[in-house]
């Protein structure tokens, strides 16, 4: 076995420059993985461009948007609740709410209420001709049962509840809104939305605002 010859305090310091060595090693390896998966990650991402820029609207430090993606509510630094026609790309209002910075924002749409999912359609209902009709009472005469005669003293049917048939098959499984828009009142389009807005600032203060859009 070799026996290390160099006195106490140089065996101390080869230890520690040698762990001193391991430790930077491990360190520039931990740091290449790193670089690596970060490329990784940014070559496997997808980058957009900004469909629009928007002024005026400060350091932005939260957003949240309505479940359409027409509006857009932002909190800033300064305290503000900036509302964004994304649309049109402007500020639509700017309101201060908070004495610093928000750190959150939610938004929830009160009136009208959210849509609800589209309903199926319907599948007409099946008409049967009239002659299927005769040919179905000429198969039941041959069974010994003669067909009932026609009642030509029968009155005929009236027009008045032929119409509101049609009427009834013509807005069956739509919404009230869709049918009062028909009638010529007024649509879930016509009506300026209400948003409760929730902010939340960086020192725990919180608020619940409305929006008229």
């Amino acid at each position: 076995t070799a026996v290390c010859k160099l006195p106490q305090p140089f065996r101390m310091l080869d230890k520690l420059l040698s762990r001193l060595v391991d430790d930077a090693v491990n360190l520039a390896v931990e740091r290449d993985e790193a670089r690596l998966a970060a490329r990784g990650i940014a070559e496997g991402t997808e980058v957009l461009a900004p469909s629009a820029v928007v002024d005026d609207i400060g350091a932005v430090t939260s957003v949240s948007t309505s479940r359409d993606g027409a509006w857009a509510f932002v909190g800033n630094e300064d305290g503000e609740l900036v509302v964004v026609n994304v649309q049109r790309g402007s500020v639509a209002s700017k309101t201060k709410v908070l004495a610093g910075s928000i750190a959150a924002v939610d938004a929830v749409a009160v009136d009208p209420p959210p849509p609800p999912p589209p309903r199926p359609p319907t599948p007409p209902p099946e008409e049967t001709t009239e002659t299927e009709g005769e040919d179905g009472g000429a198969e039941g005469g041959t069974g010994g049962e003669e067909a009932e005669p026609k009642d030509e003293d029968a009155e005929p049917k009236d027009d008045d509840a032929e119409l509101k048939d049609k009427d009834a098959a013509a807005t069956e499984g739509l919404s009230f809104d869709d049918i009062a828009a028909a009638a010529g009142g007024l649509s879930p389009a016509d009506v300026a939305p209400l948003y409760l807005v929730a902010l939340a600032g960086t020192n725990g203060e919180i608020t619940v605002v409305a929006v008229d859009c």
